[in-house]
């Protein structure tokens, strides 16, 4: 919400002013750049420079692989779209990326280089015409984000055609307040200020964002700005010195408590806890202060030429100066990014201090995560033409298949019979690489795609035209296996659903709560399931086991160590079970408990030194797909109802 409200406070001050110059006669690009930098540029860069060292100790080599792309995409103001590049499934979270919150910053950038450009060229068509096509922009952008709030979600979030409706509404403001008029409508101010509230303490990372939801704090903002009067009431408890000292040292705090926060994650592997967080928030403020006094003060702290008696000049106060060094160091972070030998050195200083347990399993952990990526963006599991996966998300369009894979599968329907479809997320494409790795069944389909939960799916994510197609060509499919990862079927004690790292951010020393089964999300996947069965046998693989052990913990203990689950870790999903075995007693869709099938082992079906079966938390490895295989399909066989694929031999 804070890069929310920052965005309209944004685009309000620097309208106002460039609306002001261009009223006097006097606006000048130059100048409005110079400003610009003396805000932005010094305290950033400062940032990067202390983040430069500490990532080259700390960061894996393909972790500062990441990290030194990112310092080169924040020297020409493009982090926001290298971060919506590689925002796929498989990413580095976002806690862990020391520079991730840049990107705002060059979303910040670039209305700087357009706004500024179309305000002087077509001033000359009048403040009215103006204003209307700014508000027009405005709306143009809130649609577009909107629209693609599902679609394209990353970049949604990331770019600036669907987040510049939040600059422009700071622009609005600035036109509505042009000429120093003033609308003092305390009640009006106070609404705005408990909208932004409501969305702070309300939304959470399930709320579709940005979108109409950004209306919220966006509006609320606007309110602030366009209705508290000097001596308002929201003035004054705005200017409580407090908030004003906070407000001072604001964009160093912003600059600060990213690289804070996701180095000391990265060092302790898990979350650190409300106390210590609590503690690297003062820390934050710490390092702000520090930054604004010692850096972004002495920079702006008198405009360019002759100095007036008792101000001193500020630092670089000749303009050429100023964008030399600028140029300058741009040019260094720009090569240090993208030079080869700059993560050639560090790989080889990082492999200097780690011991000859730790090299080999960051060999391993590299490895098998590179297959692994290879395979879940590779369509064919197999070279025989009817055993591939159709994604779920982009291929089934329209209820109806491309014509190429709809000749594909007919032409196996007639050469094999009815074959055996997989269908769900991800967990559901280990299924499909488990079950065709140990089945010779010459005819399995995957329809699987990333982050496409049965019981909430996005809008890409396409279960109605599955159904359709599937009654549409009874004869296709004799079974379909469904899947989906279990932790987003658990529920927190507030009723919120259980996030990815539930069980990654916890410690192996504590003990996993007992969080419940989301009861409405069974009841969908149920109720879908059961609008299947007409069509095919419906078997639902229930939630796996799954260790989520961190990379970063298992270098620090090495390959050959003995690891251990948390207390309790598979608690949640037998109770998870319980509740949909219960529900399915007397529906035709049967149920198969993959914990009991997998039969997991710790000790065994972990890692060694020479396999990974994991390639993170949560999802099979291809040597893990291998091993669970004939596990899984041992227990599929025992099932009356499941068709004979072949026989496999249980690992």
């Amino acid at each position: 919400m804070g890069v929310d409200v920052f965005f309209v406070i944004s685009g309000y001050l620097i309208t106002s002013i460039i609306l002001r110059e261009l009223e006097q006669g006097r606006f000048s690009i130059l100048r409005f750049y110079e400003r610009r930098i003396r805000r932005i540029l010094p305290a950033l860069f400062a940032m990067m420079a202390v983040c430069i060292p500490v990532a080259w100790v700390v960061l894996s080599p393909y972790m500062f692989r990441d990290f030194s792309q990112s310092v080169a995409a924040v020297s020409v103001y493009l982090s926001n779209v290298l971060f919506w590049l590689e925002s796929d499934y498989f990413d580095t979270a976002a806690e862990l990326k020391p520079l991730l919150h840049t990107w705002s910053l060059a979303v910040e950038e670039q209305y700087y280089v357009i706004v500024p450009m179309l305000l002087m060229g077509l001033w000359h068509l009048g403040r009215a015409s103006l204003f209307a096509m700014i508000v027009l922009l405005a709306v143009a952008s809130l649609a577009l984000s909107q629209w693609m709030v599902e679609i394209y979600p990353s970049a949604n979030f990331y770019l600036l055609p669907s987040r510049a409706w939040e600059l422009l509404a700071g622009s609005i403001c600035a036109f509505l307040l042009a000429g120093g008029k003033r609308y003092g409508v305390s009640a009006l101010a106070w609404l705005g200020l408990g909208m932004i509230l409501f969305a702070v303490f309300v939304f959470d990372a399930h709320t579709p964002f940005p979108s109409l939801y950004a209306l919220l704090p966006v509006a609320g903002t606007a309110l602030v700005i366009l209705f508290t009067a000097p001596q308002a009431s929201t003035a004054r408890f705005l200017s409580w010195p407090p908030f004003v000292w906070v407000g001072l040292i604001s964009y160093s705090a912003y600059l600060w408590h990213q690289p804070i926060f996701a180095f000391t994650r990265l060092h302790l592997v898990f979350e650190p806890s409300p106390w210590l967080m609590g503690a690297l928030c003062l820390v934050s403020l710490g390092a702000a202060w520090i930054s604004w006094r010692f850096i972004e003060r002495p920079f702006r702290s008198a405009a360019p030429g002759p100095s007036e008696p008792g101000q001193a000049k500020p630092w670089l106060a000749s303009r050429q100066k100023l964008f030399s060094a600028t140029a300058g160091l741009s040019a260094l972070f720009l090569i240090f990014g993208l030079a080869p030998v700059t993560t050639h050195w560090q790989h080889q200083s990082w492999r200097a201090l780690r011991s000859a347990e730790t090299l080999q399993t960051h060999e391993l952990i590299r490895r098998t995560d590179h297959r692994s990526h290879q395979a879940w963006h590779d369509e064919e599991t197999r070279t025989e033409g009817c055993v591939f996966r159709v994604s779920l998300g982009r291929d089934v369009i329209d209820y109806d298949l491309p014509l190429d894979t709809q000749t594909r599968l007919q032409s196996c329907a007639a050469q094999y019979g009815e074959g055996l479809a997989i269908l769900g997320d991800s967990h559901a494409r280990d299924l499909f690489g488990a079950v065709s790795s140990a089945s010779d069944a010459p005819f399995i389909i995957g329809f699987t795609e990333l982050d496409c939960s049965i019981h909430d799916p996005l809008r890409r994510c396409q279960y109605d035209q599955f159904k359709q197609y599937l009654a549409s060509h009874p004869d296709m499919f004799s079974t379909v296996l469904v899947g989906q990862a279990g932790f987003y079927l658990l529920q927190e004690a507030i009723g919120h659903e259980s996030p990815r790292n539930l069980f990654r951010s916890l410690p192996l020393t504590y003990e996993v709560p007992d969080y419940g089964p989301n009861i409405a999300g069974v009841e969908r996947v149920e109720e879908y399931l059961e609008s299947l069965t007409p069509y095919a046998e419906i078997i639902w693989i229930g939630p796996r086991p799954e260790p989520h052990i961190p990379h970063e913990f298992m270098m620090r203990e090495g390959c050959e160590s003995h690891f251990t689950l948390r207390e309790n870790q598979f608690g949640p999903y037998r109770e998870m079970e319980r509740e949909i075995a219960t529900r399915l007693a007397d529906s035709p869709v049967s149920f198969i408990s993959q914990i009991d099938a997998l039969a997991f082992d710790i000790h065994d079906d972990f890692m060694t030194c020479e396999a990974l079966y994991w390639t993170d938390g949560d999802h099979l490895s291809q040597e893990g797909q291998a091993r669970f295989g004939p596990r899984l399909m041992q227990a599929l066989e025992a099932l009356p109802q499941f068709p004979a694929t072949g026989q496999s031999e249980v690992n």
